[in-house]
This record gives structure tokens, C-alpha cells and sequence, in this order.
């Protein structure tokens, strides 16, 4: 069976599976986010955060670019993805940053030569 999104993007950047999703989270935040995100409490994080880290657990699960077409239009079309801070101050992940490296990972695990 082939390799999940996880799998490869874990193996493409070096890092171990529990590491995948503090690291692709941290990778598609918008730059003002990153910022912001420094200086929330950790409760605040974890409450701002929650979708996020949901949508790239879901991504993490994926074993094709077209699968992430449904899993980022339900992310977009989320209630909870409402809001000043996460509209306005985008105060989230990018789903565009996110397929960008779907993409990437996922294309270049097609041109591979199986080993």
C-alpha cells in the first residue's frame, strides 16, 4: 500500500511521525501568525489552534493530491474558521501553504523509482 502524507513528508524532512504535525503547522502558518502564535499562552494556542491542527492531522492521513481538495475546501468552509483573528489577523494555517507542500511531497514520491 502506498505511503501516507505523513510518511512521506516525515521521510522528505527528515523528522520523526510525532514531530509531522507541530512541524507542518509551524511551516504553513501565515508569517504574521508566526509571530502572534510566540506570544499566546499555551491554553491560547491550543484553543486558536485546535482546526488547524485537526486539518493537518487529516492531511497527514491522505495518500493523494486529490483527496486534499476535500479536506481543504471543509477546512475553508469550517464556522469555526470564522472570525477577527482568523480572518482578518489570519491567525491560522494556510491551506494554500498547505497544498503547495502536498504538492511537492506528493509529486516528488511519484517521479521516485520505487526502492
Amino acid at each position: 500500500m502506498a505511503k501516507n502524507f505523513r510518511e512521506l513528508y516525515c521521510a522528505r524532512c527528515r523528522i520523526e511521525a510525532k514531530d509531522f504535525e507541530q512541524h507542518l503547522f509551524l511551516r504553513a502558518l501565515y508569517p504574521s501568525a508566526r509571530l502572534l502564535h510566540r506570544l499566546l499562552s499555551e491554553e491560547s494556542r491550543r484553543r486558536n489552534f485546535e482546526l488547524d491542527f485537526e486539518f493537518v492531522r487529516a492531511v497527514g492521513l491522505l495518500h493523494s493530491r486529490r483527496a486534499f481538495r476535500d479536506e481543504s475546501s471543509e477546512f475553508a468552509r469550517d464556522p469555526a474558521n470564522r472570525g477577527f483573528l482568523r480572518q482578518v489577523l489570519r491567525l491560522r494555517v494556510s491551506g494554500q501553504r498547505v497544498r503547495a507542500i502536498v504538492d511537492e511531497i506528493m509529486e516528488e514520491s511519484h517521479s521516485r523509482p520505487p526502492v
